[in-house]
């Protein structure tokens, strides 16, 4: 991996523990969001619609035009209008409807009484109420339904000449002495609900108002239109945590990846793969100078006669660098060789860099005299037999001070007799 990989082993020998710690925690925490994910999600509690009720009131209304006019025709019905006129639609006729849904099942009783309320009441007061001078109260019609089942209605009918109310509100006002307060005049439809519904008992009254007022030549009628109440229950549920994508398949990963880190982690160490070797270290930390001090390096195809001259040689580049600073010169790296040099005055000052360490298992078996830093076979000697082997492999006598011929020279010898007692 060349100059990466001694990188990549730098950090990983001085930070080894740091980086099984983070390795450890990529497995426990991985570990542990796995099993949570998939052996054992837990559960958690949530509230869901139950069931629910609508009950449902409404008015309908319609006036029948009485007098001879320009614009409608005698007998014509107008209906659902938020005005009439007074002279020609006086009567006001119509009906109310109730009726509910259930979403499960329901079975009640509903009676509906139509009241008509005459009243004077003053300006609100704080509190939102008005006073109440005066108040009559008068049955219209009623009606009961003993046995209403969700979508079934009861109706109930009404018909009123809403002219003779006005006229009969200020003549009960004045048989009281007169109010400053206003008048009202309402038809109000009093539902009484019993039963059961969804599989719950229902008691509940309710109350669908619709208001007349007098405006000069029409009167107006106030109808909220379709009253809906809305009655449901929560239902609470154990259900089976589920996790997303990221967490299901990021945390098994995680688990993966750290324990595949800590094994190569161990193997690594245990053969001796990560540690760096003295040769290593030393060219790093040249890298690093050399990188550091770029500016102040030129690089040169030198001639050998070009440094001629007394030599210092100086152990690190910082300290050659330093020379060069000192005495305003500049270092020249010789790019056949590496070498540098720096010359003050009548000296050279040089510092020849180490050579770059091979990469992998040559590295150790380079340290070890198998192979030269610059990766040729080197000279290696037995301590046994005294032979030693050169370049090409050429097998040679060692003088063990006796002036004799080595075993390996006599076995030459031997070996180029042709057996007429002559050797060659």
């Amino acid at each position: 991996m060349g100059k990466r990989g001694r990188r990549i082993r730098a950090v990983l020998d001085g930070q080894f523990w740091l980086v099984v710690g983070v390795l450890g925690v990529l497995v426990v925490g991985g570990g542990y969001i796995t099993y949570d994910a998939y052996a054992d999600p837990g559960v958690h509690v949530e509230q869901r619609p139950g069931t629910s009720a609508e009950f449902v009131g409404e008015f309908d209304h319609r006036g029948t035009v009485q007098s001879p006019n320009p614009v409608y025709p005698t007998g014509e019905t107008l209906a659902n209008r938020e005005a009439y006129f007074s002279r020609l639609t006086p009567r006001l006729n119509g009906a109310f409807t109730y009726t509910y849904d259930a979403s499960r099942s329901g079975d009640v009783r509903a009676d509906v009484d139509l009241e008509l309320r005459i009243r004077s009441v003053g300006e609100a007061n704080e509190g939102g109420q008005g006073i109440e001078y005066w108040s009559v109260t008068r049955r219209v019609n009623a009606t009961e339904a003993a046995s209403l089942s969700p979508g079934e209605t009861v109706r109930v009918a009404f018909s009123r000449n809403v002219t003779e109310l006005f006229n009969e509100t200020r003549q009960i006002d004045e048989r009281v002495g007169g109010t400053p307060g206003t008048k009202e005049v309402r038809l109000v439809a009093v539902v009484d609900t019993e039963g059961e519904v969804n599989d719950r008992e229902v008691a509940r009254t309710q109350e669908y108002p619709v208001r007349f007022s007098d405006d000069d030549s029409i009167y107006r009628v106030d109808d909220p239109g379709r009253v809906v109440n809305t009655t449901s229950t929560n239902r609470t549920v154990t259900v089976q945590n589920t996790y997303g994508p990221i967490r299901r398949g990021g945390a098994p990963l995680a688990f993966v990846l750290g324990l595949v880190g800590l094994i190569g982690l161990a193997v690594a160490r245990y053969r001796g793969g990560i540690e760096l070797t003295d040769a290593e270290r030393a060219y790093m930390t040249y890298e690093r100078s050399r990188a550091e001090f770029d500016d102040w390096i030129t690089t040169a195809r030198l001639d050998p006669e070009t440094f001629a001259g007394e030599r210092i040689d100086v152990e690190t580049l910082d300290g050659l660098v330093d020379v060069a600073i000192d005495s305003d010169r500049r270092v020249l790296q010789d790019v056949a060789t590496d070498t540098c040099y720096c010359r003050v005055d009548d000296l050279v000052y040089r510092y020849e860099p180490p050579p770059e360490p091979p990469e992998g298992p040559l590295a150790t078996l380079g340290e070890q005299g198998g192979l030269a830093g610059d990766g040729r076979i080197d000279e290696w000697s037995d301590d046994a037999g005294g032979e030693s082997v050169k370049d090409g492999g050429e097998i040679t006598g060692k003088d063990d001070g006796t002036g004799e011929k080595g075993d390996s020279e006599i076995m030459d010898q031997q070996a180029n007799d042709d057996g007429t007692g002559d050797t060659t």
